[in-house]
């Protein structure tokens, strides 16, 4: 879920991180794929940008997609 997501931005790079974090899916058949995960960045990105801040200066996004799977490597 896209809840779960947000939650490991959060997890991993700080309170309010997940909130810049948008999934977008497609549906293929009976299921719901995500297939892009988009990040919202604000800041100067130069040759050591630092992700956390970037991330958490960001405006919060909407969500996008609620739920969905992630596709296997090789799977059909």
């Amino acid at each position: 879920s896209v809840e779960q997501v947000r939650d490991a931005f959060d997890d991993a790079f700080g309170t309010g991180a997940g909130d810049s974090v948008k999934l977008a899916c497609a549906d293929d058949g009976a299921r719901r794929i995500i297939t892009e995960i988009t990040l919202g960045l604000y800041g100067e990105v130069d040759a050591t940008p630092d992700l956390r801040s970037l991330l958490r200066a960001a405006n919060p996004t909407s969500p996008g997609c609620r739920r969905g799977i992630v596709d296997p490597v090789g799977a059909q």
